[in-house]
């Protein structure tokens, strides 16, 4: 069956599947309601999706859902390869390919999720008509055979969808800025297992706990990549050893209260022996959307994690 070009996945199905039991299900909790916590045991592809999420109705180049199969399926496909290493026992080894896969993944994941997708709407819309406003006196200069002869009813031609078009394509730019990707490129990976006395790790929308930006004191990310496995990257071994002093209990509950009170759309686990703390923090704690320039420098509102706090 062919999959649904309008199904996008902001957490993708590959990653969701570490998390299936033996029926190849997970519980999904979701938040219908303020007031009411849902749980439904479903599958893999029944959760971290949004239809239409990447759209582009106005594009008059490529397809509407340019994004989804040229973009992001792509980066997904990479990364799965990646993923299944990192999982293996023991984990593979992580050629150079592989690493900057993996980068462009992780900063894809800052961006996907409806709010960070409408943060980089917004965000580049403001810069969008900043740069038309500083081109007002080159207007003559820069407009082409077909464009008015006053920079006024130039602007009065650009809508709303003309302008959304122009920052979606810039999106994949985003992904794979060379800046970007070399720092994300050069820090240091550690797998970090748990036994099976402590509670497993979740999963959510917003599965990457980070401290505010990787170039500070005990920078780093830390993505649980399956119920008892965690990837650490972090820019200074140092942190590992500080992080690497926590008990296992203490490492799944630091990671788990991040995954669970940043949670907008769903929390996903294996069963349901973490329910009750699951519904006493679903969404508490919401971190802020990145905007283009936000991922690796800084994230004002985020609070440090795993440990280094």
């Amino acid at each position: 069956m062919q999959a649904d070009p309008a199904k996008h996945h902001y957490v993708p199905e590959f990653y969701l599947r570490e998390w299936a039991g033996a029926d190849g299900r997970l519980e999904r909790y979701t938040r219908p309601t303020p007031k009411k916590i849902a749980v439904r045991r479903v599958f893999p592809s029944q959760m971290g999706f949004s239809r239409n999420l990447y759209d582009s109705p106005n594009e008059k180049l490529l397809e509407r859902h340019w994004l989804e199969t040229r973009v992001f399926q792509q980066i997904d496909s990479c990364a799965a390869n990646v993923f299944r290493k990192l999982n293996d026992e023991p984990p593979g080894e992580l050629t150079g390919e592989d690493v900057n896969a993996w980068s462009v993944f992780v900063r894809a994941q800052f961006y996907r999720t409806p709010e960070g997708l409408r943060a980089v709407k917004e965000s580049g819309a403001q810069e969008w008509l900043a740069a038309l406003d500083a081109a007002r006196d080159r207007y003559q200069e820069l407009k082409s055979i077909s464009d008015p002869d006053l920079f006024e009813d130039y602007v009065s031609l650009q809508t709303e969808g003309d302008i959304e078009r122009s920052v979606l394509r810039t999106l994949p730019g985003i992904f794979s800025s060379e800046r970007v990707v070399r720092i994300l490129n050069e820090l240091h990976y550690r797998i970090m297992d748990t036994g099976p006395s402590v509670p497993q790790f979740l999963i959510s929308d917003d599965f990457l706990a980070r401290t505010n930006g990787l170039l500070v004191e005990n920078g780093h990310f830390a993505m649980p990549i399956s119920p008892r496995r965690l990837l650490v990257m972090t820019v200074r071994r140092e942190t590992f050893d500080r992080i690497g002093r926590m008990t296992d209990k203490e490492l799944v509950t630091a990671v788990n209260r991040w995954i669970v009170e940043s949670a907008r759309h769903f929390v996903g686990a294996t069963d349901l022996s973490q329910d009750r703390f699951i519904r006493n923090r679903f969404g508490v704690d919401l971190k802020r959307s990145l905007s283009r320039g936000d991922g690796t420098s800084r994230a004002k509102t985020d609070r440090a994690h795993v440990g280094t706090s």
